[in-house]
Parts: C-alpha cells; sequence; structure tokens
C-alpha cells in the first residue's frame, strides 16, 4: 500500500466503495483497516467485477453487497473464480442454502470450502440432518463442538481432495 498512488489508486477505491457500494465514511475506514490491501486493488478489474458477480449470483442491488463487505471485509479478496463461485456453486446449487443466509452472515463465505463446508454439509447430509438452514451453527463450531452437538463425526479426505483437483 506504501507504494500506491495516493490519486490514481487510493483515492478511486475509497470513491468507490462510497458511491457504488453505499458504505459511509465510517464504514470505508472499517473496512480499510481491516483490509489495508483493497486499496492497491484494481476498482475495474477486481473491485467492480467481483460486487457485481456477488450481487448477480445472490440477487442483491451493490449497496446491499456494500453491507456485506462492511460486515466482512474480507470479501472483497477473495478470488472470484478459486473461491466464492465454488463456494456459492456449493451452498446455493447443491446444499439449497437460502441467499439470505449469506446475507445475513458474509463471513460464513470465508471458511474453507473443502477443509469445512463440504465435509460438514455432506456430513449432516447423509444423515439426514440438513436443510439447507442453520449455516452459522454448521461452520462455526469447533470441530468438537460440531461433533457434540450433531453427533456426526467429520473426517476430511484430504488426498480425496488432491486426488480432484488433478483432473
Amino acid at each position: 500500500m506504501i507504494g500506491s498512488s495516493i490519486p490514481r489508486k487510493v483515492r478511486p477505491n475509497v470513491r468507490w466503495l462510497r458511491t457504488s457500494l453505499g458504505l459511509s465514511p465510517e464504514q470505508v475506514a472499517k473496512v480499510i483497516s481491516a483490509q489495508p490491501g483493497l486499496l492497491s486493488f484494481s476498482v475495474g478489474a477486481n473491485l467492480a467485477p467481483k460486487a457485481a458477480f456477488l450481487g448477480s449470483r445472490l440477487g442483491l442491488s451493490l449497496s446491499q453487497v456494500g453491507a456485506m463487505v462492511a460486515a466482512f471485509p474480507p470479501l472483497l479478496t477473495l478470488s472470484t473464480e478459486h473461491n466464492l463461485e465454488p463456494k456459492l456453486s456449493v451452498l446455493l446449487d447443491e446444499a439449497g442454502v437460502p441467499p439470505s443466509t449469506l446475507v445475513r452472515s458474509p463471513q460464513l463465505l470465508g471458511y474453507s470450502l473443502e477443509g469445512r463446508i463440504v465435509p460438514r454439509c455432506a456430513a449432516l447430509m447423509a444423515e439426514g440432518l440438513f436443510n439447507g438452514r442453520g449455516l452459522a451453527g454448521i461452520l462455526a463450531p469447533t470441530d468438537a463442538v460440531f461433533e457434540e452437538r450433531f453427533g456426526v463425526i467429520v473426517e476430511v479426505d484430504l488426498e480425496e481432495w488432491d486426488e480432484d483437483e488433478d483432473e
């Protein structure tokens, strides 16, 4: 960020957060203090397309995406192709999680797809215990609390995931 030009990078990024996402000055300060690297991202090549993708995929306006960013500043640092799209595909399309769940709790998109989301949802689905609701209560607890709460032991087969990536 030290190498970022204030007129060419910082001001346009702050202006975009304020005007396009509708963040207040206080929210912009919170987002930038949590994720200062956002000031070095390109608005046209990174931030705007990512916000548009989230809006389109979740059926939201840009100001609603802005509220998600204000609640979870790392959201704009996640790769669309390698992080957001695969997670949204699993959560929305396969697991039937309502978009409103992710809007209310955008931090859920910060969990590992292979290490937490898929193993826990799959384990609960196999037991008939998952209905697409209560995602925060499924993803947030430690493994021990999750296993105690649901009576399901989750094992992550990392070799299986590595094989899937090789294909």
